[in-house]
């Protein structure tokens, strides 16, 4: 979950419409941590445009703005692997975005995506695709970048190095559930996850430069060391605008935040 926690990090500088859903082949998906964490995942268009302006964050959650998914999900969990929708998704967002970070679990499928997406309307991308095997910036080794921008396709691949900071095993980084990757998104906030914090860092770094707060990757990670420590705020706001503040309290005990 950690481009959900780049999204509300990034909110502080950058307004961020979130599209996700709930895990099918995973731990844990977008909507189950933010669920996690208070936030009322199932906000409808009108909403959704207030609140993007009210606190800079919105979760859009697929199946309410594409129904069909909906009537997949039973099958997409029986059957437990990657399928088309795993691609779709990234490339459907409702809120029709100009700048987008899409994640992909290959190589190739990271290639294909590159090439779709100025076809879609997206002036500026970075598509990623992690060593080993993972759709987010790789905290450990290597990462694939198809870059976008007006049309064409760059390929190049960053190392933990290009972002300044030392290699995190992925093994670190898992978490087991939702709420325990709440917890970590909280306790990175709190400077008491520093594996966490690192695979924040180099994820957020890349929304840092797209969306030109960051002049390169190791300055996108410095950037958003800078802002770890307000992270916590930021859910906090983002989550009493939208969702059930208990909740989030409870997790925060739980964190030693209270």
């Amino acid at each position: 979950n950690v481009s959900t926690a780049t999204a509300l990090l990034i909110s502080a500088l950058h307004p961020v419409a979130k599209h996700g859903n709930r895990a099918v082949s995973g731990r844990s998906g977008s909507a189950d941590v933010l669920e996690a964490l208070g936030y009322k995942i199932e906000v409808e268009p009108s909403k959704a445009e207030e609140l993007l302006k009210e606190v800079n964050f919105v979760f859009l959650f697929a199946p309410l703005y594409h129904p069909a998914m909906r009537r997949v999900m039973p099958v997409r969990k029986m059957l437990g692997i990657r399928t088309i929708f795993n691609i779709l998704g990234p490339l459907t967002n409702p809120a029709s975005p100009r700048m987008v970070v899409v994640g992909a679990f290959s190589k190739s499928f990271a290639e294909k995506m590159a090439q779709v997406l100025p076809i879609l309307g997206i002036e500026r991308a970075f598509v990623v695709h992690g060593d080993p095997g993972i759709d987010e910036v790789s905290p450990e080794a290597k990462t694939h970048i198809y870059e976008v921008r007006g049309g064409s396709v760059e390929y190049y691949t960053l190392e933990p190095k290009d972002f300044g900071v030392k290699p995190v095993p992925l093994t670190n980084v898992i978490a087991t559930n939702p709420e325990d990757s709440a917890i970590r998104i909280l306790r990175a906030s709190k400077g008491l996850d520093k594996a966490a914090a690192t695979f924040i860092k180099v994820n957020a770094s890349v929304a840092m430069v797209l969306t030109g707060h960051a002049k390169d990757f190791r300055d996108g990670a410095e950037l958003a060391e800078q802002l770890l420590p307000n992270l916590l705020n930021r859910v906090k706001m983002i989550v009493e605008s939208n969702g059930d503040v208990s909740r989030l309290k409870d997790l925060l005990t739980k964190v030693g935040a209270v």
